[in-house]
Formats: C-alpha cells, structure tokens, sequence
C-alpha cells in the first residue's frame, strides 16, 4: 500500500495554533485518498510556528499530485488555525508543495492547488479546472464587495449623503 509523507507548517503569528481536529484528503490523477484525521497520540500537534510530519497511507497510487482538502472541526471550543503551507511527498520520492496562508476559521475545509503557476489552458484534468472556476467565482463575489464599500468610503461625505438619498428615493419609488 502507498504511503504520502504529509508535512504541515502552522504559521507563527500570536494564536495561529490550535487543538481542533484536523483532517486531509489528497487528491490525484489517478483517485483520491480517504479522508485521514492527522494527529499523533500524546503530541500538541499544529502548534504556533510548528512543523508537523504525518503519513498517510492509500489503497493505491494516487498519481500525479493535483489538490489537497484540509478540513478543521471543533474539538472543545472554535479555535482558529493559520495554515502555512502543506507538503506531500509522493511514494516515489517526489515533493509537491501546495502554499497555504489562509486562517482557517470554525468548521472550515480549503481546498488548495500546488504552487505550480500554471495559465488555465495548462489544466489536465476536469476537477482541477472546476476548482479554478469556483476559486474565481469566489474572489469576484468579494471583490464587488468590497470594491463597492471602497468607493463608498473614498468619497466626499456630502457624496455618500447624495449616493443614500439617491438609492432611498429609487427604492421609495419603486414601491408606488
């Protein structure tokens, strides 16, 4: 049986530690892996600036390392995570790093690519091109917002005043 060597650094900022469950799928060419808990007994895994190394051993080869899930569920209390980055080094002695740096808050779960810069036509497979579709999707969701509220807070009071009252009458009207 195939066996990954997982390799997760935990950024150093204050709090970026935590005691909640972590779980990983790996996802390849050729399949993925069950969903695997990482933990070691009688270890404080993921610490603040720790380095944690766990195997994860699979039915059969996975292939080419294309998508890693990282899952956080509460233990006791929601406990924030800051992940750094995840490595995993295939059965054939290969390292794939896949760069993290998101916090990942409550019962979250992250999906990430390798650091490959890759341009959209160099997608091989359906799954990773979806994974990029939603991953767009989802940061032009929040850019709109947060494009909106930075042109709302960049102008003149007297502006905003008028860009209110403007949206208050259309919705007045709109009503009658």
């Amino acid at each position: 049986m195939p066996s990954y060597t997982v390799t997760v650094a935990t950024g150093s900022q204050w709090f970026a530690g935590t005691d909640d469950y972590i779980y990983i799928t790996l996802v390849g060419t050729e399949g993925c892996s069950e969903r695997t808990l990482l933990d070691k007994p009688l270890y404080n895994d993921f610490e603040r600036g720790a380095v944690d190394s766990y195997d994860v051993t699979v039915g059969e080869n996975l292939g080419e390392m294309e998508l890693v899930k990282i899952e956080k569920q509460k233990y006791w209390v929601h406990d924030d995570w800051y992940c750094k980055y995840i490595t995993v080094k295939t059965p054939s002695g290969d390292y794939v790093e896949f760069p993290c740096f998101h916090w990942l808050v409550d019962d979250k779960e992250v999906v990430l690519r390798d650091g490959k810069a890759l341009l959209p036509k160099d997608d091989k497979t359906r799954l990773v091109k979806q994974h990029r579709h939603k991953e767009l999707e989802s940061r032009r969701k929040t850019y709109r917002q947060e494009l909106g509220l930075l042109c709302i807070t960049h102008l003149p009071h007297n502006d905003v005043l008028m860009l209110y009252q403007d949206a208050f009458n259309k919705y007045m009207y709109s009503m009658y």
